[in-house]
């Protein structure tokens, strides 16, 4: 057997192990999750995550390496918290203090039901498209056509994962915001997800939303999201008027809890 060979067999050695432990990784990440869930105690704790992450990365002896196991070790705990999901562990907190999220369409009517579900909930309301306005002094359309719709995804990322660290508030994001997986993820983990669906020939066109400011291309954004806004989505709402959405939201989180 040539030195390569050794080698490579001792990485199939390796790996073999990894799988083994990971897969008793994942079992006892899904049993604590179960645990917490019977207690009505939160899922997934941001804090705890973070100290995870810098304690153990000391324990790797080449400092070189260190950030490349804190790299893996993220990536692991986000597969964690999927899986868990997937079982239906849920979401960060329980009860009252769900994050309600409203996502869909530009237009579809996310921010006249995110005043009155605050309104009747007393929840403090964040729109994401409106922090990312006051944090840049720019509006939407001059982001996109100053710095391209890559640099306003990253800032639309870094307020949803700021805005979904909190329990207990009424969260209205944009209608690319489920295009990240990290987005999706990040506001599961607090609350649960509404899609506003709303007919898109209901919809205004306006300029002042740079991928539908046209009815051909409100269209197609619709029909190539449609499918991504209903995998994403926790329920589905149909848009008939803000009133009737809003009581089929509270309803709908009535329901979950009983």
């Amino acid at each position: 057997m040539s030195e390569l060979e050794k080698i490579r067999q001792t990485i199939d050695e390796i790996d073999h192990q990894l799988a083994a432990l990971f897969e008793e990784r994942m079992k006892q990440s899904a049993a604590a999750s179960a645990y917490k869930k019977a207690r009505k105690m939160p899922i997934y704790a941001p804090e705890r995550e973070q100290q995870m992450l810098e304690k153990e990365a000391a324990w790797i002896e080449d400092p070189a390496l260190r950030p490349y196991y804190t790299s893996f070790l993220k990536h692991i705990l986000d597969l964690s918290k999927d899986y868990q999901r997937t079982l239906g562990a849920g979401t960060v907190t329980e009860g009252k203090d769900w994050n309600i999220v409203l996502s869909g369409m530009p237009g579809s009517g996310k921010s006249a039901v995110s005043r009155i579900l605050a309104e009747k909930t007393g929840r403090p309301l964040v729109d994401t498209d409106e922090v990312i306005v006051r944090r840049t002094g720019i509006s939407i359309r001059e982001i996109f056509s100053r710095y391209g719709e890559p640099y306003f995804r990253n800032l639309e990322s870094e307020v949803i994962r700021e805005a979904a660290s909190r329990p207990g508030q009424i969260l209205s994001v944009g209608g690319g915001a489920i295009l990240r997986r990290e987005n999706v993820r990040a506001l599961h983990q607090s609350g649960r997800i509404f899609f506003l669906d709303r007919d898109p020939a209901l919809i205004e066109v306006s300029e002042e939303r740079p991928l539908a400011d046209t009815r051909e291309k409100l269209f197609d954004l619709y029909q190539n999201r449609y499918e991504i806004y209903l995998s994403t989505a926790d329920e589905r709402i149909e848009i008939i008027s803000p009133e009737e959405a809003a009581e089929k939201i509270l309803s709908s989180i009535e329901r979950c809890l009983s």
